[in-house]
């Protein structure tokens, strides 16, 4: 339809919902997630990573550090500074 002007919001989603060619957008889009779920899960991996090895560490380590043992959780998964 040459020079059709919709005139409500209705006729704008009604014609974007049943376009044709709207499955490769939704591919697309999800695709697009894939990149963030995988840096999500890089830094969760990370973040177990330090606070097994802070859990397992000596007292001599943790005192270098300035941490206490009951401040790792904290310590690794908000950064510092810890409250004293």
């Amino acid at each position: 339809m040459p020079g059709y002007m919709p005139t409500h919001i209705d006729h704008v989603t009604r014609h974007a919902r049943n376009g044709s060619g709207h499955l490769p957008d939704l591919f697309s889009g999800i695709l697009a997630w894939f990149p963030f779920f995988g840096h999500r899960w890089r830094e969760h991996r990370k973040i177990a990573r330090d606070t097994a090895f802070l859990k397992h560490a000596p007292t001599a380590l943790l005192d270098d550090i300035g941490l206490r043992r009951e401040n790792i959780d904290t310590a690794c998964k908000t950064g510092w500074p810890l409250p004293r």
